[in-house]
């Protein structure tokens, strides 16, 4: 029988922690274990964490200096101990048949290195769907997914705690978090795809995205989150140019990456540089993607407005 190991990264979250363990505990398959890293809290949230390892071998309690979510999750990845990891932001919570449901399509598809699946979103009073493009799909590489997904939308969900990933294949080809980086599954995420031999979604919501205000997510208008996310963009770069994909699949993620990187420029108040614009005209390798960036070396406001209007249509 296969072991399951959440890994949930905890850092000053007391208002929020007891809901997301308990939702962990109240699974509805045994085989598990919580590794709970707690980065350096302040408040209540250590207590918390603490309380349900004293009750309950399953849950394990970890405490560390503060030194970010990366760092928390790469010290759950070295600790945890079973077949598959779990990552769970600790604001967030868990639908009961999560396990059972992943372990359930594991016998299914088979041992396969990445499974995918939904989420609900939750803003305030409203709750949808989280993923609303992908389709249940059978079993492909992971790099075929990334390219025919990101070819079909024009987008990738990166969220790391979308998936249950095999731990031997994260341990073997060293796939660990960037230390100190913030939207780190959105450098992630791409190179788990890049290196998965087999990979499946499913469309079953078994997770809870909570938005909350202070999150990191909610904060991505600022200068520090933008330039994290360009960051991970120049990364990205590299790590497309240097993989195995054909050069037609190397030119779709590069103008990706171009697409992305053009949004993000165009947030708020963000100054656009002239380094920005080259690195945008020199990733535009699809025709369509290459006009949007002509326009923006134009004028980054009007690639802006011309985004929204499209985006309004195919409403």
């Amino acid at each position: 029988m296969r072991k399951y190991s959440f890994i949930v990264p905890i850092y000053n979250v007391d208002k929020y922690l007891n809901r997301c363990l308990k939702s962990l505990k109240n699974q509805n398959f045994n085989q598990f274990e919580v590794v709970m890293v707690d980065d350096g809290s302040i408040d209540k949230s250590g207590k918390i964490a603490q309380s349900f390892s004293e009750k309950d071998k399953r849950f394990i309690y970890l405490k560390q200096k503060n030194q970010g979510l990366s760092a928390a999750r790469n010290e759950g990845i070295k600790r945890a101990s079973g077949d598959y990891l779990i990552f769970v932001d600790s604001d967030d919570f868990v639908e009961k048949n999560l396990l059972c449901t992943v372990d359930r399509s594991l016998d299914n598809y088979g041992d396969i290195d990445v499974l995918e699946y939904n989420a609900f979103k939750r803003v305030g009073g409203r709750i949808s769907n989280y993923n609303t493009k992908y389709d249940n799909s059978c079993i492909v590489s992971g790099d075929k997914f990334l390219v025919q997904t990101i070819s079909k939308f024009m987008y990738l969900y990166a969220a790391v705690w979308l998936k249950a990933v095999k731990r031997n294949f994260i341990i073997d080809n060293g796939l660990f978090f960037k230390k100190g980086r913030l939207h780190e599954d959105e450098l992630w995420t791409p190179q788990v795809l890049l290196k998965a031999n087999t990979y499946a979604y499913i469309s079953n919501p078994l997770y809870n995205y909570v938005i909350r205000d202070g999150s990191i997510n909610q904060n991505a208008y600022s200068k520090k989150n933008i330039e994290h996310e360009k960051k991970n963009c120049h990364d990205l770069q590299q790590i497309y140019r240097d993989s195995n994909l054909s050069d037609k699949s190397k030119k779709i993620c590069l103008s990706y990456l171009s697409h992305h990187y053009m949004g993000l420029c165009t947030r708020g108040n963000y100054h656009v540089f002239l380094s920005d614009k080259k690195f945008v005209l020199q990733n535009s390798k699809i025709f369509g993607v290459y006009l949007e960036a002509l326009v923006f070396a134009i004028s980054p406001k009007l690639r802006s407005k011309i985004g929204a209007i499209i985006k309004r249509m195919r409403k």
